[in-house]
Formats: structure tokens, sequence, C-alpha cells
């Protein structure tokens, strides 16, 4: 989502499924985001208003969804794999990996 909202390359990828109302966030994503503008603020590059509005468009255009015990359990695993093919690999991109792993498999 964070990608999405800054227009990037990797966010093209996600568009679609924003866009047509096919998107999950995990709630660590949104905590995130919310800290990744806080900062952006802090360094004088974003508003709060501007916050609140990336924050809402998440509420508006996604499914928020909780962090249960077992997405966690295998977050955890799979995040530890990842670290080991790419550098930078976050424990909140293996959450998210997981979380689309799992929708995939009830579609």
């Amino acid at each position: 989502m964070d990608e999405y909202l800054r227009a990037s390359k990797y966010g093209e990828t996600a568009k679609e499924y924003i866009e047509n109302a096919d998107a999950v966030t995990p709630n660590i994503i949104v905590a995130e985001i919310s800290r990744i503008q806080e900062k952006e603020i802090e360094l004088g590059n974003k508003t709060s208003d501007g916050r609140l509005k990336r924050l809402d468009f998440i509420s508006a255009n996604s499914q928020v969804v909780a962090l249960d015990f077992d997405l966690a359990v295998t977050a955890g695993k799979t995040d530890l794999e990842m670290k080991k093919k790419i550098k930078d690999w976050g424990l909140a991109d293996s959450i998210v990996l997981v979380q689309q792993g799992i929708l995939m498999e009830k579609w």
C-alpha cells in the first residue's frame, strides 16, 4: 500500500487490486505507513493533513485485517527465509506476503 501511495514501480503492481476494491491491508502496514508519515512530517516533507488523507484512503479503499497468531508464526518463518535472499527485507513485507498467500488460497 505504501508503494502505491508513493506511485512507485512496485505500486503499479498493486494498483489494479487497490483500485478495484480487492485490496487487503494488514493492520501492521497501517502502523508502518503512519510511522513513515510521522517521520516525514518531522522532516518537514509532509503535513499532518496529508498523513490523515493517506490513512483515510487506506481505510476507505482496502479491508484492514488483523494479524492473527497463525499468520504471525508463518510470517516469522517466512521473514527468516526472505532475509537470506533479499537485502533490507522487512518483517512487514513478510506479513504482507503471507497474508497474500492465504487470500490466494481462498480464491
